[in-house]
């Protein structure tokens, strides 16, 4: 299928020939690319190179970010459809890649990692998007950049495409379409692969904090209203997720407050009231320490004290890795139940020396730990944010796909949360293998 890359420009010549180059680079065709000039002082014009790929250069009046993004959806022929910013790129192999794991027919967003450069510093790290249900990790912030997402152009239509109203004039429109889309149950596949690389520089939008924070909590305030009015019963399964998203947004509060979130809480007191059967107790006592702080939220504080008085003080749950709710809620360490312990040991004991712990976060690292305390050593961990990774001990930390069966014969997996993503994988790399 024909994917349409649409560039906006705005100010940004000097970047544009270093995107197009990362696309030159792709191996996937067919491919156009849409350049949208949104009003730039000196109007942009072409590099001089001869490229694989047709151009199109349309210019506008300065309309902002989302306006020249709709105006290349408008003019695309593509039926799969991928931003790039001018002053980002992508890496080899990113189109191929997401186009192999993209369904033909609508309804389905790729999602791939990216690697946030920091060109002031000239650090940069790689992040992996969420698995699974993007609804509770956009409670709490968006998933990647746009450039990171493929989509097909018939999905972005069925939202109207990106907003243009007063609530993203600060940014975040990305966040916004992305909620939206998963608001409308487009389901969202995530690939373990950087494909993209984000850079980052003083003064451009992503860094003027105020901004930001007025633009975040708008986009997060429409879509979770929109959500309570037209989706009671999607309410219902995210209540949890939504009052901790609230916390965190109050957190990160910007100076001029929207007026509509005096609605909203009462909204939420009434979804609350009315699902209350259906909430996990013990995350609703945890959630109390975050609610308490905020003066705005003392009603809804009110009510789910009342609701959790004779509750549990356990929390239910499976730790996430990124972007999750529950960790925002936890506060403590996670706890190992016996039978889990007991497993983690006696694999250990029967292959040490010769099995690997998938995963080197905290529960990797108080796994490996544990294990050592009982003089069991593992080859090494795996993780798929291995760079990231600073541990101390004498073990190293690969990527997945330098997983040698001939070394390993069984792998712990540090994980809850993905812990059937992870197992599928190992399986498929070699069906033997034990897994706990």
């Amino acid at each position: 299928m024909l994917i349409s890359i649409i560039i906006p420009c705005y100010q940004q010549e000097e970047y544009l020939e270093r995107a197009l180059d990362s696309i030159q680079q792709q191996k996937y065709h067919p491919l156009e690319v849409i350049i949208v000039d949104d009003g730039s002082v000196t109007p942009v014009t072409l590099p001089a190179i001869e490229y694989s790929f047709s151009i199109q250069l349309i210019r506008q009046l300065n309309l902002g970010l989302s306006a020249a993004r709709n105006t290349g959806i408008d003019n695309s022929a593509g039926k799969l459809i991928k931003f790039l910013d001018a002053d980002d790129t992508l890496l080899p192999g990113c189109l191929i890649a997401q186009a192999a794991c993209i369904s033909k027919s609508s309804g389905v967003v790729s999602v791939i990692g990216y690697k946030e450069i920091d060109e002031n510093s000239g650090i940069s790290r790689d992040v992996y998007p969420a698995f699974g249900d993007v609804i509770p990790a956009l409670m709490i912030d968006n998933l990647a950049p746009v450039h990171s997402f493929l989509f097909h152009k018939s999905d972005l239509i069925d939202v109207s495409g990106f907003d243009i109203t007063e609530r993203t004039n600060g940014g975040c429109e990305d966040y916004d379409l992305i909620f939206r889309m998963a608001l409308n149950k487009i389901d969202f596949i995530s690939l373990h692969k950087v494909g993209v690389a984000y850079h980052r520089r003083d003064g451009s939008m992503s860094t003027n904090t105020e901004k930001m924070k007025k633009a975040i909590f708008d986009v997060w305030l429409y879509n979770v209203s929109t959500m309570l009015k037209y989706n009671v019963d999607m309410s219902f399964s995210y209540i949890i997720p939504i009052l901790a998203g609230l916390s965190l947004r109050l957190d990160k509060r910007p100076i001029s407050m929207p007026h509509e979130l005096e609605t909203l809480i009462m909204d939420l007191m009434t979804v609350v009231v009315s699902s209350k059967k259906l909430l996990n107790l013990g995350e609703l006592q945890f959630l109390l320490g975050t609610i308490q702080k905020h003066t705005e939220l003392f009603p809804l504080y009110q009510l789910l004290k009342s609701i959790v008085k004779s509750a549990s003080s356990s929390l239910v749950l499976k730790p996430q890795e990124f972007l999750d709710y529950r960790m925002y809620l936890l506060g403590a360490g996670y706890r190992f139940d016996d039978q889990r312990l007991y497993n983690i040991l006696s694999l250990g004991k029967k292959h040490n020396n010769r099995f690997a712990i998938y995963g080197a976060g905290d529960i990797g690292r108080r796994i490996y730990n544990i294990l050592q305390a009982a003089d069991i050593t593992p080859v090494c961990f795996f993780d798929k944010n291995h760079t990231q990774k600073k541990c101390t001990y004498k073990i190293p930390t690969l990527i997945p796909d330098k997983i040698n069966f001939t070394k390993i014969n069984a792998v712990i997996i540090a994980s809850d949360a993905y812990y059937q993503e992870i197992y599928t994988l190992v399986k498929s790399m070699s069906s033997d293998i034990d897994v706990v």
